[in-house]
């Protein structure tokens, strides 16, 4: 099953390096790139720009 993410709410993400994350879900822009926000490091960036495998794994509570 796949998540639909939702502005303003926060995910734990899973990377193809074992690591898991929790970033919040900003926004999708006018072009269809998705916002994210970093929890831990507080920066925002475009998914699209990531160089590396990631999912969803659920959302935070």
């Amino acid at each position: 099953m796949q998540i639909e993410p939702l502005p303003g709410h926060t995910y734990l993400i899973g990377l193809c390096c074992g690591d898991t994350r929790r970033w919040q879900f900003v926004e999708v822009d006018a072009r269809g790139g998705e916002w994210w926000r970093d929890c831990e490091k507080d920066e925002e960036f475009c998914a699209g720009n990531l160089m590396y495998a990631w999912w969803i794994i659920e959302e935070c509570r």
